[in-house]
C-alpha cells in the first residue's frame, strides 16, 4: 500500500514560499558582500598607504627646506615649521615703509606703522637671521587674480562699478607702485634660474597714486563722463581701514636694473594687460 504524501495547505506553502525567499535575498546579500568587500578593503588599505606616503614626502621635503634654508638639521618640528612659513611669507608688500621718503629702495630700512607691517618686516627679519640663503622680493600695491581671487584696489573698483556706482570716492594722499602678479612671478622666476639670492624690490616702473590708477583704470574701461571720481582723504574711510598706512609706498627696483635683471613693466602698461587678461567683458 503506497503512502500518501501529506499535502501542505495554502497557508504552509505561503509560509515556506516568504522563508525561502528571504533566505535567497539573504544568499544574495552575503555573495555581494563577499564579492565586494575585499576590493573596499583593499582601496581603503591603498589610500591609507598613499596618505602615509605622502606626509613621510611632507616631512622628507620639510626637513629639506629647512637643511636648504639653515643648512642645518633638526628633529625639532615646530622650529622647522616656524623656518618654513616665515621663509613662504617672505614675498612681502611694502606696508612696512614709513611713508617719510617719496620713493624706496632696497637700502632703505623698514619703519612699519601698524602691527601688520611689522609681522611683515618680523617675517623678513626671521629669513634673513636664519637662512643660508634666501631670497626676498617686495612688492607693491598687488593687482592680479582676477573677479575671483582678487581682493586688492583694482576689484574693489570692479565691485563698485558692478553695484551701479557712478561715483567713486578715492583717497587722494596714497602715494605707491602697482605689482602685475604676473609680471612678478616671471621675474621671480627669473631670479630663481639665476641663483639670485638677498633682497629685492619687484614693483612696476613709474610713480603713481591711488587717485591716479583709479582715473586710468576708468579709463580703460572707457567709463568717462559717466563715471564721477571724487577725490577724499584717507579720514574718510577711517572706520573701514582704521589701521595706520604710510603716506607713500613707492618703490624702485634698484638691485633688478643694476643687475640687468628687471622686466617689470609701466604700471600703466600692466593696467592695461590685466584688465584684458581678466576683465575683458567690461571692455567694450
Amino acid at each position: 500500500m503506497i503512502k500518501q504524501k501529506k499535502r501542505l495547505t495554502d497557508n504552509q506553502i505561503e509560509i515556506k514560499s516568504f522563508v525561502y525567499d528571504w533566505i535567497i535575498a539573504l544568499s544574495v546579500l552575503f555573495l555581494i558582500s563577499i564579492i565586494s568587500l575585499p576590493p573596499l578593503i583593499w582601496n581603503e588599505e591603498n589610500n591609507k598607504v598613499f596618505e602615509s606616503r605622502k606626509r613621510m614626502l611632507d616631512l622628507a621635503y620639510a626637513l629639506k627646506c629647512y637643511h636648504t634654508l639653515t643648512d642645518e638639521y633638526t628633529d625639532d618640528k615646530n622650529l622647522i615649521v616656524e623656518t618654513i612659513m616665515q621663509a613662504r611669507d617672505s614675498l612681502v608688500a611694502d606696508e612696512y615703509l614709513n611713508g617719510k621718503k617719496d620713493i624706496y629702495d632696497e637700502k632703505d630700512t623698514p619703519d612699519p606703522m601698524g602691527h601688520y607691517a611689522k609681522s611683515k618686516y618680523l617675517a623678513e627679519k626671521f629669513v634673513q637671521n636664519h637662512a643660508r640663503k634666501y631670497l626676498i622680493c617686495r612688492a607693491g600695491w598687488m593687482m592680479g587674480g582676477g573677479p575671483g581671487k582678487d581682493k586688492k584696489f583694482v576689484q574693489k573698483i570692479i565691485n563698485q562699478l558692478n553695484l551701479g556706482s557712478n561715483q567713486l570716492f578715492i583717497v587722494n594722499d596714497k602715494l605707491g607702485t602697482p605689482t602685475y602678479t604676473h609680471d612678478f612671478s616671471r621675474n621671480v622666476k627669473i631670479l630663481i634660474e639665476k641663483g639670485k639670492t638677498g633682497l629685492y624690490n619687484m614693483a612696476c616702473k613709474g610713480k603713481t597714486s591711488r587717485v591716479e590708477v583709479a582715473c586710468e583704470l576708468i579709463n580703460l574701461l572707457r567709463l568717462n563722463g559717466n563715471v564721477k571720481i571724487s577725490e577724499v582723504s584717507s579720514d574718510y574711510f577711517q572706520k573701514e581701514y582704521f589701521a595706520p598706512r604710510p603716506a607713500s609706498e613707492r618703490l624702485i627696483n634698484a638691485r633688478l636694473t643694476a643687475e640687468g635683471l628687471d622686466i617689470m613693466k609701466d604700471w600703466k602698461t600692466s593696467l592695461a594687460e590685466y584688465l584684458n587678461e581678466a576683465y575683458s567683458d567690461y571692455i567694450k
